[in-house]
């Protein structure tokens, strides 16, 4: 679909730039998907079911017309990405040395907060890779890794719920605008480009 074309390669990476250093929270996840769907949903279009009668698509219906390469997956694949490049460079270089670099700080009391090489980790374990730092090293071997991450259900379980809601809300009370950026591009700058972009071909 000329749609999906253009949100693949235009929409998506502006919304999620520099997802490579991100920390993924689940309310930016929820966020995320939230935007996505809308998106998708005025891609695809409303089912008509036997009765006649017309309904939204679920969630899980376009995950698999999107055969899972949801934005948080895209994100990610990003990120696992330059986790490699990182690791596969030399000891010299600064980007390593600030990597490696370790803090002469106290802990402060409670819950430490999730860091970006701790969502990294869990990724890794989700698609059952423990022995990385091997495979890491070999650009090629990685780049299949990364790859595969971009289709994987379990990487990411994307939750409905909110976005439904959200979705319907957004459509009866017309445009909302909302405090989060991904609320706003959805509701006014990727919506207005999508659609002229649309218009235009």
């Amino acid at each position: 679909m000329v749609e999906l074309k253009l949100y693949w390669p235009v929409i998506r990476p502006t919304v999620v730039y520099s997802c490579e250093t991100w920390v993924l929270k689940e309310s930016i996840i929820q966020r995320l998907s939230e935007f996505e769907r809308k998106i998708l949903r005025k891609i695809f279009e409303p089912t008509k079911e036997d009765n006649g009668n017309w309904r939204i698509k679920t969630n899980k219906e376009l995950n698999e017309l999107i055969k899972h390469q949801n934005i948080i997956n895209y994100g990610q694949t990003q990120r696992l990405s330059w986790f490699g490049h990182i690791n596969r460079m030399p000891e010299t270089s600064i980007l390593k040395k600030i990597y490696k670099w370790k803090p002469f700080t106290r802990r402060q009391v409670g819950r430490p907060k999730s860091r970006w090489e701790d969502d990294i980790r869990n990724d890794l374990k989700k698609m059952k890779l423990i022995k990385w730092a091997g495979q890491v090293q070999d650009h090629l071997k990685w780049k299949d890794i990364v790859e595969k991450a971009k289709t994987l259900p379990k990487l990411c379980a994307i939750r409905g719920g909110g976005g439904d809601i959200w979705y319907r809300t957004y459509f009866q009370n017309g445009c909302k605008v909302n405090t989060h950026v991904s609320h706003l591009l959805s509701s006014c700058l990727c919506h207005n480009i999508l659609t002229a972009c649309i218009q235009f071909i």
